[in-house]
């Protein structure tokens, strides 16, 4: 990993966490200070709802833990054994009800009884002091999360420019058998960065509108499956019948409206209406243009799956994520035009 590719933000926060949870603890004159430095350290995660999942199992981790070490440290005198049926117990107990996370900053806090020879309540809350100052340190930290919505806008206008574009040449390719292929790699590297992005948008909030990027990302995914055999099957033509003329404009008619406020509707029903002239019409006279008008049917099949894809979509977007997500393309079209996209 090279310098510039650090996460510098981290760093810090991870650091300035650390120094303030341990003068917080040095303040209040608690025992073992330094150790809240470990605990902010594992406290700070990358997202807030990890960093709140976390909070949540430590805490009983820890209530648990406090149990267990005051029932074996007690009854064995504090002995190596009793460390021993500590840590037995204690690791079984954390596996059973799924908080192992809390397991390591648990032990920690009562390795410090241990070593004191003594169950006390001052003892007991000395301990509960350094990890609430902990998380609460790794909450504050955690607060400011710089705002991801504006590379995730470019994420998505660089994936729609590059599929629209793909759609674009597809049309080509039937008209005028190009030999260009599209960059597939980097459509695919494009929205893998996307969806980790949006991942990790989704985790730093606790709205449930906020799964909009990633499913518009999946979404996305799906479509540039069938794109890619799409535009497969433009190589497979054997010759260019009729059809292969409508098929090649309608495929620029989605590549034009290919937006994010689209939702399909009116291309399905342009589409259905274009199937049923393909099955009125004559039957092929010759070999090659039977083969072709298959390969053309394949083609119109795939579009109409690519589209009903955006259809379900956009179907599915709740009035908040619109409020949220779409305003902003809304207030830039003329008036005439505001609205989801029927075409």
């Amino acid at each position: 990993m090279k310098v510039k590719e650090l996460n510098h933000i981290r760093i810090w926060k991870l650091s300035i966490g650390c120094i303030l949870a341990y003068l917080a603890a040095s303040n209040l004159e608690l025992n073992y200070a330094t150790a809240v430095i470990t605990i902010t350290l594992l406290s700070i995660q990358h997202t807030r709802r990890d960093t709140v999942s976390l909070a949540f199992k430590r805490v009983c981790s820890f209530g648990l833990g406090s149990v267990i070490a005051a029932a074996c440290f007690t009854l064995l005198k504090f002995s190596v054994f009793s460390l021993f049926l500590y840590l037995v117990l204690m690791i079984a107990a954390c596996m059973l009800l799924k908080v192992e996370e809390g397991l390591t900053m648990t032990t920690v806090l009562m390795l410090h009884l241990w070593n004191t020879g003594a169950i006390t309540a001052r003892g007991l809350l000395n301990e509960a002091a350094l990890m609430t100052i902990g998380i609460l340190l790794g909450f504050l930290m955690n607060s400011y999360m710089p705002g991801q919505i504006r590379q995730i806008r470019k994420d998505q206008l660089k994936i729609d420019d590059m599929m629209q574009q793909i759609l674009f040449q597809a049309a080509g390719a039937i008209q005028e058998k190009l030999a260009w292929q599209p960059d597939w790699e980097r459509l695919e590297q494009l929205l893998e960065e996307a969806k980790k992005r949006a991942e990790v948008y989704r985790k730093n909030s606790f709205r449930m509108e906020d799964d909009y990027f990633l499913r518009y990302v999946e979404m996305r995914e799906k479509q540039a499956i069938l794109l890619r055999k799409i535009f497969g099957n433009t190589s497979r033509l054997l010759t260019v019948p009729k059809e292969g003329e409508i098929v090649a404009g309608f495929i620029r008619a989605v590549s034009d409206s290919f937006h994010e406020l689209n939702n399909a509707k009116a291309l399905l029903s342009a589409l259905a209406v274009m199937r049923s002239q393909f099955r009125q019409g004559k039957l092929p006279g010759t070999r090659k243009e039977f083969e072709s008008r298959a390969v053309l049917y394949e083609m119109v099949h795939d579009l109409q799956e690519f589209l009903r894809i955006k259809r379900r979509f956009a179907e599915e977007v709740t009035e908040g994520q619109k409020k949220l997500y779409w305003q902003e393309h809304i207030e830039k079209v003329p008036t005439e035009d505001k609205g989801p996209s029927e075409s």
